[in-house]
């Protein structure tokens, strides 16, 4: 006699019934990712959950923001290869990528603000045109444009690195004041005089 066991088998009941019920876990599932998704393009909402702030747009500025009735072109002409002193190439880049971010922002509240970034040496054509225009007399610089008005804002208007007693490695921004001064000339462009 031989004694082999076999193992229990689900009798197709119990298959048929476990399949349906996977089939419905991963249907709800399915709408409620859906679901979600709707609700999250719906009722958009940013948060800043740095701790400190450091995304968080001020009262004034929302304010200038939201009051805007003409549109800013703000156009971006940063040259890393090119930094001046106090900056130097990591800090062009870095300070560089904080205004973006702050333009970022501030586009999220008024569709009034267009940000075009230009690389010097790939649209010089364009660039040539915005300095003689502009009467722009030096590299790494933001302009903003609004009807007749502009305003040129340097580099060092937005941020400020440390000192230069460290090494270069050891060198960061030490203060970003890019949103004062991205505001100052916001109402400068927009405000008669």
């Amino acid at each position: 006699m031989s004694d082999s066991t076999t193992p229990p088998s689900f009798g197709s009941k119990r298959r048929t019934l476990y399949s349906v019920e996977t089939l419905l876990a991963i249907l709800a599932a399915v709408v409620l990712l859906v679901l979600a998704n709707y609700l999250g393009a719906r009722h958009y909402t940013r948060f800043d959950l740095s701790g400190v702030g450091a995304f968080t747009l001020s009262p004034k500025t929302l304010k200038v923001l939201e009051g805007l009735d003409a549109d800013i072109d703000v156009v971006l002409l940063f040259d890393p290869a090119a930094a001046e002193l106090p900056f130097d190439r990591n800090l062009v880049e870095s300070a560089a990528g904080m205004i973006r971010d702050l333009l970022d922002e501030y586009m999220a509240v008024t569709s009034r603000i267009h940000k075009t970034t230009l690389e010097i040496h790939r649209d010089l054509e364009r660039v040539k045109q915005l300095v003689e225009r502009y009467s722009i007399r030096r590299r790494n610089v933001m302009l903003l444009v609004s009807g007749s008005r502009h305003r040129i804002v340097p580099i060092e208007e937005l941020a400020r690195p440390t000192a230069f007693g460290l090494g270069p490695q050891d060198r960061r921004i030490e203060s970003f004041t890019g949103e004062e001064a991205l505001t100052s000339a916001v109402l400068h462009v927009t405000t008669e005089t």
